[in-house]
């Protein structure tokens, strides 16, 4: 947990108490000296209450299966309470997904809706969720970083259109199976001698590996998506990511 930081708040209440405590001590007056211990009891609450409002949290991620560059990727950040004492008034940051939770009871899980936003395509690393809150009094801000390190994979952004993308055909009665034919079997991991056809594309990406859609003999419709050379390489990518989301069967890329 890092050390605090003094809110604006707390600036003034400082100061009141400080002046407070120098007038006492020049005057001799029981009220003001009286007014200063009570603020310094007071700050003392703030400084031990702030620490325990933090000290047993632990968050973890509830990511989309599927994230792509440039759109919004809903999901769940979990704050789960191991200490004793509630905590309260949390600020959640993970990268750019931030919320606010009022409060998380000793040994509860609360649920915090958030969603995160990629700029480019590819792997992307997740790391620290920064929790920061100024319990009891908004006097000091205190954070504590948890560090949660996640990879995941970023799909192109989808640009509806039309490229040379979504050529059609049928496939052969007992086509071979890297040709994709057939009724659903599963998701299993990628062999030597499978097709580039039967990339399951959202498996791979949230596992970190090559899986492929395994089916049975029987002929299905496939899709061939073709990039078109024309365009540039990551407009190509995006457009090809449209006809991926919208086509109506087996799709691969060439």
């Amino acid at each position: 947990m890092s050390f605090p930081t003094l809110t604006s708040e707390g600036a003034v209440a400082a100061a009141v108490v400080g002046i407070a405590a120098v007038v006492a001590a020049g005057w001799g007056s029981n009220a003001l000296a009286f007014a200063a211990a009570a603020g310094l009891s007071a700050w003392a609450l703030a400084i031990l209450a702030g620490w325990l409002n933090l000290r047993g949290l632990v968050v973890r991620r509830e990511l989309p299966s599927e994230v792509f560059a440039g759109v919004e990727a809903p999901g769940t950040l979990v704050l789960a309470n191991e200490a004793r004492f509630a905590s309260s008034g949390l600020a959640v940051t993970d990268g750019t997904a931030t919320a606010r939770v009022d409060g998380v009871g000793p040994g509860v899980e609360r649920r915090a809706p958030v969603s995160w936003r990629f700029a480019h395509r590819g792997e992307a690393r997740l790391g620290a969720v920064d929790v920061a809150s100024v319990f009891p009094f908004g006097w000091l801000r205190w954070q504590r970083r948890l560090h949660v390190p996640e990879e995941l994979v970023i799909f192109p952004r989808p640009i509806e259109g039309r490229s040379r993308a979504g050529q059609t055909r049928e496939a052969e009665e007992g086509a071979e199976q890297g040709r994709g034919g057939g009724d659903w079997i599963g998701i299993r991991p990628w062999r030597d001698g499978d097709s580039a056809r039967q990339v399951h594309w959202p498996s791979s990406a949230r596992i970190g590996d090559w899986m492929v859609v395994e089916r049975s003999g029987t002929g299905e419709r496939t899709v061939e998506i073709v990039l078109d050379p024309a365009l540039s390489h990551e407009h190509a990518l995006s457009v090809a990511s449209w006809e991926v989301l919208t086509a109506p069967g087996a799709v691969g890329l060439v």
